[in-house]
């Protein structure tokens, strides 16, 4: 592996793990997608990588993601999964606005790309012999609900000013809402200070449900009434668990993997502009964080990875965003060969997460 490629940290468990006896698919328990819109397409040949690591398992592997991680396990639990990332890929690229579109255009937009790797009808992911997965949302509480923009904004605001203080203030705006398919083991992900409800995903809340899962307020529509869950107004589940910081409950010589944008964790959307807000340490234990390397990122296009600032950079100059943001997925292919060498069950040498 070219060390000046990917940056590896681990936590306290996960490091004497892979130091000692290398890092591979059979090690890992948990395969966690972080919250981060365009910045997934620098994941994306990481993923193809991941679907054929993971073609030959038959023992049960839990994803846990919120927002475009959520999606991104939707596409590894269909049957064709790199087709299927194809399809997701082309879509999230391809995204086309004239002037600044209204929120109802964007979610229209939304629902395109989800179809387009997850069509309408189908509920092939629930039905995956050994990924079991679990999607976070959010469900709006209070003046939060209401269609009106103004609403939304002051809700947010009291909901940003609160998190300031105490993540538990959050209770009082949101709660998590989490949607799991047949086999995922709720005991997994132990409680903390966030409300949450458990809702189990079948057919007819199989497209609601992960639609949600992605719907960033004041810019997405709001998914309501999720059949089999209460009714209400669901929104992005990254304001709660950005990067997925959770009390996952794994034994000693269990691994969470998670390939991520960046070589830190933030635990809520909130928190991005929170210094002082840290992840819960112990829950890092298990925890193994793959990232772009900061050299690497320097290199891209812009000397930075997509993101949704690129709509207003390249704004009314879709063709320009495109082709840079395909520019950026060719290179990170050499991102994936390093995943690959580094996925051999070889020792692994790892920062400190924790």
């Amino acid at each position: 592996m070219n060390p000046n490629l990917l940056s590896v940290l681990a936590g306290r468990k996960a490091r004497a793990i892979i130091e000692d006896g290398g890092l591979s698919m059979d090690r890992v328990r948990v395969l966690a997608a972080a919250s981060g819109g365009p910045k997934w397409l620098v994941l994306s040949q990481i993923d193809r990588v991941l679907c054929q690591l993971l073609k030959e398992r038959r023992t049960p592997l839990y994803g846990v993601g919120s927002s475009v991680g959520s999606w991104r396990l939707a596409a590894h639990a269909m049957p064709d999964s790199p087709a299927a990332f194809d399809a997701l890929e082309h879509a999230y690229v391809h995204q086309r606005y004239k002037g600044h579109p209204s929120v109802q255009e964007v979610s229209a937009v939304a629902r395109d790309m989800m179809n387009a790797f997850l069509p309408p009808g189908t509920d092939a992911p629930l039905h995956h012999p050994w990924l079991k997965f679990a999607w976070v949302a959010v469900r709006s509480r209070g003046p939060g609900a209401s269609p009106l923009r103004v609403a939304q904004m002051l809700h947010l605001l009291g909901a940003g000013l609160g998190n300031a203080v105490s993540r538990r203030a959050l209770n009082l705006f949101f709660e998590r809402a989490v949607f799991f398919s047949p086999g995922f083991e709720q005991g997994l992900i132990g409680a903390d200070q966030l409300r949450t409800h458990w809702y189990p995903l079948e057919q007819a809340n199989l497209h609601p449900a992960l639609l949600a899962s992605g719907s960033i307020p004041l810019v997405l529509d709001a998914v309501r009434d999720i059949p089999g869950a209460r009714p209400g107004a669901y929104y992005d589940g990254g304001i709660s668990d950005y990067h997925l910081n959770l009390n996952y409950r794994l034994g000693d010589d269990e691994i969470i993997l998670m390939p991520h944008f960046y070589p830190h964790i933030t635990p809520g959307w909130f928190d991005k502009a929170l210094k002082y807000r840290k992840p819960r340490t112990a829950w890092l234990d298990n925890l193994v964080l793959i990232s772009p390397s900061p050299s690497f990122v320097a290199s891209l296009p812009g000397g930075t990875i997509p993101d949704r600032k690129d709509f207003e950079r390249f704004y009314e100059r879709d063709e320009a965003r495109i082709a840079q943001w395909n520019e950026v997925i060719r290179r990170c292919e050499a991102l994936a060969e390093a995943f690959a060498a580094l996925m051999s069950g070889k020792p692994v040498a790892a920062g400190a997460l924790n």
